[in-house]
């Protein structure tokens, strides 16, 4: 399956040669990339800069309300679990 996409760093690193003023084509040969991404990255880049897009923090999953937080360093210590069942080694 072809990879379709552009990674932000090549995306970074064509904008900062295009404000250098490179042409499309030495871009194009130093990247190893088409010229066409490279003119649609230099159209694009003054509308969106990569590095100014925000990710949105994601909230932390249901289950992470139900465990009991505080008491999951009492469960670390081995006396509480003097109630399991030991594992029989043959």
């Amino acid at each position: 399956m072809a990879r379709n996409g552009i990674s932000v760093a090549r995306i970074e690193e064509i904008q900062r040669l295009v404000e250098e003023g490179r042409t499309d084509r030495f871009i194009s040969r130093a990247l190893k990339c088409r010229r066409t991404k490279v003119a649609e990255v230099r159209r694009a880049g003054a509308l969106v800069a990569p590095s100014a897009l925000v990710v949105a923090p994601q909230a932390a999953p249901l289950w992470t309300e139900r465990v009991d937080w505080p008491g999951v360093p009492r469960q670390q210590n081995l006396e509480d679990f003097s109630s399991c069942r030991q594992l029989k080694t043959a």
